[in-house]
């Protein structure tokens, strides 16, 4: 029995390194597709940021990704953290496929948000609620919603 929760102990701590790994595949997505993220949203709000603004953003974010993973690898106290960034890359990935289909544009970040992003933080869910506490789970949520929306007012706020 010990066997088997090591090795679900790996699998997860393993499944985490999707994370990052999806962000580069998505991140290159928003730059290189369509009109890249940084122009196609400035278009919509008439205010958006510039292509260094948004590689800064991005690098910040992706590291800032890898550390609370490192983290939560050592710390199990910190297991919620897989909540957080699973609920900012649901966020991201709904809001990807919400934009293109309100706006009836692509929204460069679709394609990964939707095939990647969606389902990496729906089986997340799924996977890390016998693994952490109902409000280690919640708190998650809350914590990844609240980077999500500031990241939305940030991003707004850049002209």
């Amino acid at each position: 029995m010990e066997a088997v929760a090591t090795s679900q102990k790996r699998l997860f701590e393993d499944w985490i390194w999707l994370f990052p790994l999806t962000y580069l595949i998505h991140a290159t997505e928003e730059y290189f597709g369509g009109e890249g993220f940084y122009r196609w949203i400035a278009r919509l709000f008439g205010r958006g940021m510039t292509p260094e603004q948004f590689i800064s953003i991005n690098s910040f974010a992706w590291v800032l990704m890898v550390v609370t993973i490192l983290a939560l690898r050592k710390t199990p106290s910190v297991r919620w953290l897989t909540i957080t960034w699973a609920t900012v890359v649901f966020i991201n990935g709904m809001a990807h496929l919400l934009g293109s289909i309100w706006t009836n544009t692509y929204s460069p970040g679709a394609v990964s948000g939707t095939l990647l992003w969606i389902p990496l933080g729906a089986a997340t869910f799924y996977r890390a609620r016998k693994r952490v506490t109902r409000r280690s789970f919640v708190a998650g949520l809350l914590v990844g919603a609240a980077i999500h929306g500031v990241l939305f007012l940030v991003l707004l706020s850049l002209r």
